[in-house]
This record gives structure tokens, sequence and C-alpha cells, in this order.
């Protein structure tokens, strides 16, 4: 039996992505600042949502009403609890791609959020699973 010692790499592994984690974090992934070129030193970013679409938009600027965190490593987030809350954006979505709008501005893909008078979940396509 011959073993292959797998060597992990996590720069190059990553896409850009951000999670909105259960306790109203967005972590922003490396994948982000790597891919945009975005400083890993940010300390403010402005948030947006466009509801039509359910995107997240993030934008990177010193300016920024909202903090950064940073954490060991390469971990960015953002407390965002009153911005989910505001807007129905549930918790617990993890890796949701991400792209360069502008410089500095990334917006997300579609996120989920709780529909007006009910408990579906929907990510803007107007069916919860997403598809169609």
């Amino acid at each position: 039996m011959e073993f292959e010692r797998f060597k992990r790499n996590i720069l190059y592994q990553c896409e850009p992505q951000i999670s909105i984690q259960k306790n109203g974090f967005i972590n922003i992934g490396m994948g982000v600042f790597r891919e945009f070129n975005i400083d890993k030193s940010i300390k403010n970013c402005n948030l947006f949502f466009d509801k039509e679409t359910k995107r997240i938009g993030i934008q990177i600027i010193e300016s920024g009403e909202w903090k950064v965190f940073h954490f060991k490593g390469f971990r960015r987030a953002i407390n965002v609890k009153s911005f989910t809350n505001h807007y129905g954006i549930l918790s617990s979505q993890l890796k949701i791609p991400c792209r360069l709008y502008e410089q500095n501005f990334i917006i997300s893909e579609p996120v989920k959020v709780m529909e007006k008078g009910g408990d579906n979940p929907s990510n803007g396509t107007g069916n919860p699973s997403g598809k169609g």
C-alpha cells in the first residue's frame, strides 16, 4: 500500500464568496480579496440590498458605516444582524458566490429571504428551491 500525501493549498482553492452565519455575521471569503484584488486590511464597508434580485452588495470603503472585524488568519466578517433582520435575509447560507460589480464593490448571487406573510424562503427565482 502506498500513501499519497495531500498538500493543503487553501490560497488557490478559494472561490470569491460570502457566507451568512447563524450568529448574524457575514463572512467575506479569502477568495474575494485574492480574486478582486481588494486590500485585506479593510476596516469599514457599506451594505446594500437589491429587493428585486435578492442580492447583497458590499462596498469596501474607509468611510463606511459597518465595521469589518479581523479574525485570526484571513477571515473578515461584518456583524449584520440588523441588516439581515430588516430585509428578512435568512441566516446559515454558506458559500454564496459573488462577483466584482465595481472597484471595491462586490455583489452576491441571490440570497434566501423570508416571503412576506409566510415561512417560505425565496431566493429571487420565485421558487424556494431556486430552480426555475
